[in-house]
């Protein structure tokens, strides 16, 4: 693509130990700010998340929606494809759908990765579910399926929008198995319904009951969407005591559905609903429900039905007799 012009004077060396370099550099996307296509920004939230990352084995982040995680973590999967031989990555989503569009983010990443980081050249191998590079480095695309996992050992295990992966926990302990020693976890989604593994991970993580450094990523930390905001209430969830007039712009859009707002907003886990037995009503024409019920209590109706059924007890018997 060449959007970065000053990217032939930068040596691998001078990245290769360096991720925030290497996503100011690398990072293709739309700036929502210029309206444009090109390398992006790195804004001080985002380098936040690329040390949480690179510094961790465990990482988790809660987030707003549009807080361009999936474009930082594609910019960190090709830090490490391109600067390592042999990397294995998985990405694991909801569907193949999301880690499809995941494996677009992170190809025209590597796009603008000088061909001299590369010993072989720049060549790749892809179908819809895997791209490898020429260093051997490999990236492979997973559904909510925990036994596409086994057999296989990785470098970098990625959890997008964990919490609306189903199963997530039994894949998950199935992930954890086929991690390599030295290899990382990273989970990253907006919140869904409470009782969740994914809550679970992220509440043990602000307890410090398990291994993972956890990080949010609330709306008001984003420049593009903060300017103008104000307090508006006292909640004793901070996130909900903040608005602008973006934010009130989106939360139209939701149609009246605050708790779904909430959800991917302002980090609140929505109430699970209830389970409703299903069952199955009609109601029939008044005329049609008089004409049946004459029918069931007329005596000759009584005794045809159980005339009939007394012809098929026979006809049993004597099959079952022959």
């Amino acid at each position: 693509m060449g959007f970065n012009k000053d990217k032939k004077q930068i040596g691998f060396n001078d990245i290769k130990d360096d991720p925030i370099k290497f996503t100011e550099l690398f990072r293709i996307g739309f700036n929502s700010a210029t309206k444009l296509e090109g390398i992006l920004p790195l804004l001080a939230f985002e380098e936040d998340v690329l040390k949480l990352i690179h510094k961790n084995k465990y990482s988790l982040i809660i987030k707003s929606r549009q807080m361009h995680a999936s474009s930082l973590i594609a910019s960190y999967t090709t830090f490490k494809l391109t600067t390592t031989e042999n990397y294995q990555v998985a990405v694991i989503s909801p569907n193949i759908g999301y880690g499809v569009d995941f494996k677009e983010k992170v190809y025209n990443n590597v796009l603008e990765v000088p061909f001299e980081f590369f010993n072989k050249g720049k060549k790749f191998l892809m179908n819809k579910k895997i791209m490898q590079i020429s260093n051997g480095s490999k990236l492979h695309i997973f559904g909510s399926s925990k036994d596409s996992l086994i057999s296989r050992r990785f470098d970098l295990i990625i959890f997008e929008e964990a919490d609306f992966i189903n199963n997530f926990e039994k894949i998950y302990q199935t992930a954890i198995t086929q991690l390599n020693k030295n290899g990382k976890i990273i989970i990253v989604s907006t919140p869904n319904y409470e009782g969740g593994f994914f809550e679970k991970l992220y509440k043990d993580s602000k307890n410090s009951k398990n291994n993972f450094q956890s990080l949010e990523l609330h709306w008001t930390i984003n420049p593009y969407y903060h300017t103008y905001i104000e307090k508006i209430g006292d909640n004793a969830n901070h996130y909900l005591n903040y608005s602008s007039p973006y934010i009130e712009n989106i939360k139209k859009t939701f149609l009246g559905d605050i708790e779904l707002f909430n959800a991917e907003y302002n980090l609140v886990f929505r109430k699970r609903p209830q389970k409703k037995e299903k069952t199955f009503t009609f109601r029939l024409n008044t005329d049609l429900t008089v004409a049946l019920l004459n029918r069931i209590n007329n005596q000759k109706f009584q005794n045809n039905i159980s005339n009939y059924i007394r012809y098929l007890i026979q006809k049993d018997i004597k099959k079952s007799t022959e």
